[in-house]
């Protein structure tokens, strides 16, 4: 593999439910290399160099990513969030995010619920942050 197939890996999109753009690009990818190259019902991309051998060696990875998915905009502009994969909320909060939008990419900050001041951080207390002035601007950049 080469450094910036790597680099167009890291930098597609490929949330939890949404890996079939970044499953295409492995495929792709891996084609010439590959003898056979299998898919299942749950998107692994098998990729087989000399199938017929007696010694085997496997390459594995993720082609998931764990996410946040946008489920409504306040009114002063926060977008509020519901988890896509296995998330850990505390560790989200001052974390940069890119929103994506077709093929925009809007950037963020995860903040907490203004309420949240103690206590045991959960994925309903997250919102992003993209620098909207209000709704009706968030609007502009991000759908619901």
């Amino acid at each position: 593999m080469n450094k910036e197939f790597l680099y167009e890996m890291l930098d597609t999109m490929s949330v939890s439910g949404s890996e079939i753009g970044l499953q295409k690009k492995v495929i792709a990818e891996m084609k010439p290399y590959a003898d056979e190259i299998r898919t299942d019902y749950t998107g692994n991309v098998v990729c087989v160099l000399n199938p017929d051998a007696d010694f085997k060696v496997l390459l594995t990875g993720h082609i998931d990513e764990i996410g946040l998915v946008v489920t409504h905009i306040r009114g002063d502009g926060l977008l509020k969030v519901a988890k896509a994969g296995g998330i850990h909320a505390t560790a989200y909060p001052g974390h940069q995010v890119m929103i994506h939008h077709g093929n925009e990419r809007i950037p963020g900050v995860v903040i907490l619920n203004e309420a949240m001041t103690k206590g045991d951080i959960k994925d309903k207390d997250l919102y992003i942050d993209i620098g909207a002035k209000d709704g009706e601007d968030a609007r502009k950049y991000v759908e619901e």
